[in-house]
């Protein structure tokens, strides 16, 4: 052996780990994409551009091929590192590109995808575009101001992190998610075989079906009796406003999940689940605005949604990494609540307007809806959670930046001293 030759650098297997999943997914949303862009224009050309029925492939392959996008620096970053080579830092890119003023062109995205939308050509040429734009600015911009004077570490880190709110946060709830709803859908079997009626109507349905598919305004006069029940609207919110929360609460900071064992400040931590909080929500806005139909009304909706998932999970990225340090699990458990309560809260209030459409449909205007309270207090109330989740977000932000101006600390640090710690679990206690 040459005693003057050097040894092998040992793998970084954080860094590959980083890598190949991010290289995965990029693998699996190229390809999907693709084939989405061939069933989309596929159909495009079979309906002589006279329809809109390619809009939602079409808007689902951008959406897939936005997410893969944003995973490129991720595995770049993973690579330079697996290769010992330095990387360049995109920081001042970013910060010249003035998130402060992307707002201010979400208004002309909306109102030139809206003027798209009505006509089946200019949908399918110029709404795909604005799509990733309409979603995908104002949580950029919610994500700034989570996230300006506060530590997004190393850019590799940075962009880990978000990529893991992009595609890892999402599968992993899919799965949970999708257990707990056979799980619900096993129960439901067991009631409808309790309730003699239901079955023979479900399985005259079946039937028919298999002739002529029924119109959905006829099962909704089927099953809508049924569906209006009290023991079945407790178990839709049960599971909408209840597990789902439990479950994405928990998983929607997997980006801070991953730094576990590592120096992780309160600062650093809130900050990093606020990008792995804004690549779920930009993940799950573009794949449920992908229909087509209504789009302009549905990217404005999706407003609150993002605004409350970049604030809970920015919240358990902070109680994480306190927990972390100072070993004050109760901390955590009361931060989890809390980002769980405020989610099944939205959650539930959506629930109750779509039941109170659904007695609508069902009564069409001859009773009175029983839900007719939740859906004329539900805009307001959900309007009021956005705001209440944005203007926490904003407190907290100042909050956790003067204490680190308090004692001095740098900007591009993601570690912190004791001292700078007992400062941040201070700052917190007051926003909780």
């Amino acid at each position: 052996m040459n005693p003057s030759a050097k040894p092998d650098r040992p793998i970084h297997w954080p860094s590959a780990f980083q890598f190949g999943c991010s290289v995965v997914a990029l693998a699996f949303l190229a390809s999907g994409a693709w084939l989405l862009w061939i069933i989309g224009f596929s159909a495009v050309f079979a309906s002589n551009w006279a329809s809109l029925e390619p809009l939602s492939p079409l808007l689902m392959a951008v959406s897939f091929f936005g997410i893969a996008l944003l995973l490129v620096p991720s595995a770049y970053y993973a690579l330079l590192r697996l290769l010992n080579k330095p990387a360049p830092n995109m920081g001042a890119f970013l910060r010249r590109s003035r998130p402060v003023l992307w707002m201010w062109a979400f208004p002309w995205v909306i109102l030139i995808g809206f003027l798209a939308s009505k006509s089946a050509i200019t949908s399918i040429l110029i709404l795909p575009i604005f799509h990733l734009f309409g979603v995908g600015l104002p949580i950029g911009w919610v994500v700034y101001l989570a996230t300006r004077n506060l530590p997004l570490g190393s850019p590799q880190r940075m962009w880990g992190v978000l990529g893991s709110g992009l595609a890892l946060a999402p599968l992993l709830i899919s799965i949970l998610e999708g257990i707990a709803v056979v799980i619900w859908l096993a129960l439901g079997a067991i009631y409808i075989s309790t309730q003699p009626v239901l079955m023979t109507k479900l399985m005259n349905l079946v039937e028919t079906a298999q002739y002529a598919p029924p119109a959905p305004e006829e099962i909704i006069q089927i099953f809508g009796p049924y569906l209006l029940k009290a023991e079945f609207i407790l178990a839709a919110l049960a599971l909408g406003a209840v597990i789902v929360p439990l479950i994405e609460e928990a998983v929607k900071p997997i980006g801070v999940w991953l730094l576990v064992g590592r120096p992780l400040s309160g600062r650093a931590g809130f900050a990093a689940g606020a990008l792995s909080g804004a690549g779920f929500a930009f993940s799950e806005s573009l794949l449920l605005t992908s229909n087509g139909a209504d789009w302009a009304s549905l990217v404005v909706v999706r407003l609150g949604t993002g605004a409350i998932h970049v604030f809970t999970t920015a919240l358990m990225g902070w109680a994480l990494a306190v927990a972390w340090k100072r070993g004050q699990y109760f901390r955590l458990g009361a931060a989890y609540i809390c980002a769980v309560v405020i989610h099944g809260l939205w959650n539930g209030l959506t629930i109750l307007t779509v039941f109170d459409q659904l007695s609508r449909m069902q009564n069409q205007g001859v009773e009175p809806s029983p839900l007719n309270g939740a859906t004329l207090m539900s805009p307001l109330a959900l309007f009021l959670l956005a705001v209440g989740a944005l203007v926490l977000l904003v407190l907290f932000n100042h909050r956790l930046s003067a204490s680190r101006r308090a004692v001095g600390a740098s900007d591009s640090s993601l570690t912190t001293e004791a001292t700078t710690a007992d400062s941040e679990v201070n700052s917190g206690e007051k926003m909780l």
